[in-house]
């Protein structure tokens, strides 16, 4: 009861749980997923600071512990292990007419992360680009 109490209280546990949802709204329904997905990443935009598409963001265990200015871009970030980040960090890609950004987007993996991952504040990530652990 406790650590429920816990994860309730805190901002990391918002946040994947807003990742998930919007994922799953996205994939159930078919014509208004994208719409309310849209919405309710407006609304982390609103709440939290952070400007997410979370519909590309396929990591296994995020944690965002400061989210402010935390922009996370729709090309795709996916990693099989945990990664923190902190505020302030953008993830941008190069010009879409770069080869290897847009063979690495239509596989929605433009930032491949590995585990155990710390991206510290106020960090521009310009990809495509692969992290080892």
């Amino acid at each position: 009861m406790k650590r429920l109490l816990l994860d309730l209280w805190q901002i990391e546990f918002h946040i994947r749980v807003h990742i998930a949802l919007v994922k799953w709204i996205y994939r159930r329904l078919p014509f208004l997923g994208k719409f309310f997905s849209m919405l309710m990443d407006r609304a982390m935009l609103t709440l939290y600071g952070i400007d997410l598409k979370s519909v590309s963001i396929n990591i296994a265990k995020l944690s965002i512990a400061h989210p402010a200015g935390v922009l996370l871009g729709g090309n795709g970030i996916c990693s099989t292990g945990r990664v923190a980040i902190m505020a302030g960090v953008k993830f941008v890609a190069h010009s879409p007419r770069n080869d290897e950004y847009l063979a690495r987007q239509k596989l929605a993996r433009v930032f491949e992360l590995g585990d155990n991952i710390v991206i510290s504040a106020n960090s521009v990530i310009i990809g495509p680009v692969s992290i080892c652990d």
